[in-house]
């Protein structure tokens, strides 16, 4: 008797329940559909760019998900690092803003496993360190020690993570360096890693506008470092000087940009001088 008294209340707050259900399963999908596109989504159809020093800290902005394997990152660290070797990827290392003194090669005391891969430990022996600041570019390979071992107030910079899992640990393991003046003295071609790690590094200075470019094979991932323009991504090339029917993206100091293999790019303009460095992966 009891039960059958309790019935007409249970049921209807349960169909209320359910009610509420629908509702909030409906705004979660409405919520959803209003959701910006993730720039892997669109990346084979016009590319990708982050604008600004806001960016930084972000973290991951871009994985690639099939071969080559590439991550991209903008970091802002404001405290000192832990101690890092990587066993199975490259990482490419522009300093944007900021300093800090970092140590790379030499070995690891106490060295143990934190994941798999992945190893660190308490002190460095052997390694070289150096005060770096915007401007600067690191080519640390697998295998190869790193730390930020004093970093003053805080420290920006792109990376680019290449998993070259297969590819030879470098002898002695020890990392690349090129300081900001030593780069653009250099100029283009910085290191040639096509063949043997599927990737090369740029440093290039423009004082104005170039041609159309379409690569077969490459993906282009740019780091601005000073100046201004107007890139164009995307449409058809009229003759070899101008791209139609494209997409003007002005581009500065601090900017990302993330071309893929197949689509129109160009520098339609450039306001006094740019430079940046870019990375082409195979």
């Amino acid at each position: 008797m009891e039960t059958s008294r309790t019935l007409p209340r249970v049921v209807p707050a349960i169909g209320a329940l359910c009610v509420l259900a629908a509702v909030a399963l409906a705004g979660t999908q409405d919520v959803r559909s209003r959701q910006a596109p993730d720039p892997t989504a669109t990346m084979a159809r016009s590319g990708a760019r982050w604008s600004g020093q806001g960016i930084f800290g972000k973290g991951v902005l871009y994985t690639n998900p099939s071969a080559p394997r590439y991550t991209v990152y903008a970091q802002r660290r404001d405290k000192d690092g832990t101690i890092e070797v990587h066993q199975q990827d490259t990482d490419l290392i522009f300093f944007m803003d900021g300093s800090a003194t970092f140590v790379t090669g030499g070995s690891v005391v106490d060295e143990r496993t934190i994941r798999p891969n992945e190893l660190s430990g308490t002190d460095v022996r052997g390694g070289v360190e150096r005060q770096v600041s915007r401007g600067d570019v690191f080519i640390v390979p697998k295998g190869t020690v790193h730390w930020f071992k004093k970093v003053s107030a805080s420290i920006s910079y792109f990376a680019v993570k290449v998993h070259e899992p297969d590819a030879p640990f470098p002898n002695p393991r020890s990392a690349l360096y090129w300081s900001r003046a030593d780069a653009f003295a250099k100029g283009a071609l910085l290191y040639d890693g096509k063949d043997t790690h599927k990737y090369q590094v740029y440093a290039v200075k423009r004082d104005g506008p170039g041609i159309p470019e379409v690569h077969a094979k490459e993906t282009d991932i740019v780091f601005f470092l000073d100046g201004a323009g107007t890139w164009v991504v995307g449409g058809a090339a009229s003759g070899s000087r101008t791209l139609v029917g494209g997409e003007p993206r002005a581009v500065a100091r601090d900017d990302a940009v993330i071309v893929p293999n197949g689509i129109q790019h160009w520098f339609r303009d450039v306001n006094g001088t740019i430079a940046y460095y870019a990375v082409k992966v195979y």
